[in-house]
């Protein structure tokens, strides 16, 4: 009977209710490796896809003032590339571009519009990649004037709303013509969300801000990046 009570008793404690479920310290160890792998393995991918998202937006700039030029010479109509301030709303605020036809008038410049008094812009709408926005000069590391900081700008009535905008215009011989002369021709971008009434970059690298900065040619219109943190 004794001997019988102690199998009883063993057999309690191998299938009893008090056994352990939990995971031990070997499979806690195997389930942490893993996921350091899995993350190690994405991080290029994370990487790869703001580098994608940096060079569609620089290209993106590029063809709006390849097209900005043409315009302007194919129409001796000055042609501006316009981008709306950050004030103008999440969906187009320093987020968005677009080609506009302009005249100089003593207030500065103002829209070519239609029958309907409406600006007729050339093209829709186009938003930066991802969260990219155009940045002014004053978010850089160090701090620079950019087509941003320029005081002048446009007032936009469109069918969809009024926006003010910065500009960057091409005269008909080709020619940028404004910002003026001596002002910047730099455009930034960068990844960033609002917080505020500014911008936060959310891209870093060692510490410090990542962004993008293109410099226009005066007579060219071509762009060269001048800066990639």
């Amino acid at each position: 009977m004794k001997h019988s009570g102690q199998l009883e008793e063993k057999k309690y404690r191998r299938f009893g209710t008090n056994k352990s479920t939990g995971f031990t310290f070997v499979e806690l160890l195997a389930v942490i490796s893993l996921l350091s792998i899995l993350i190690f393995a994405a991080a290029p991918i994370f990487t790869d896809s703001s580098y994608a998202a940096g060079t569609s937006a620089r290209e993106l700039i590029k063809a709006h003032l390849r097209q900005a030029r043409a315009k302007a010479v194919s129409s001796g109509i000055a042609t501006a590339v316009i981008i709306p301030t950050l004030e103008s709303g999440d969906d187009v605020g320093a987020r968005a571009i677009s080609l506009l036809s302009v005249v100089r008038k003593e207030s500065g410049y103002v829209p070519v519009v239609g029958s309907d008094g409406k600006a007729v812009l050339l093209q829709r709408w186009r938003t930066l990649p991802k969260n990219l926005h155009f940045v002014p000069g004053a978010d850089l590391d160090p701090p620079r004037n950019t087509m941003m900081d320029a005081a002048e700008k446009v007032t936009v009535e469109t069918g969809n709303g009024s926006f003010l905008c910065h500009l960057m215009v091409f005269a008909s011989n080709g020619q940028i013509v404004f910002p003026k002369q001596g002002e910047s021709l730099d455009i930034g971008i960068a990844e960033a969300v609002r917080k505020g009434a500014g911008l936060q970059f959310t891209h870093q690298s060692n510490g410090k801000s990542v962004f993008s900065l293109l410099r226009v040619n005066r007579l060219t219109g071509r762009t060269r990046s001048i800066s990639q943190r």
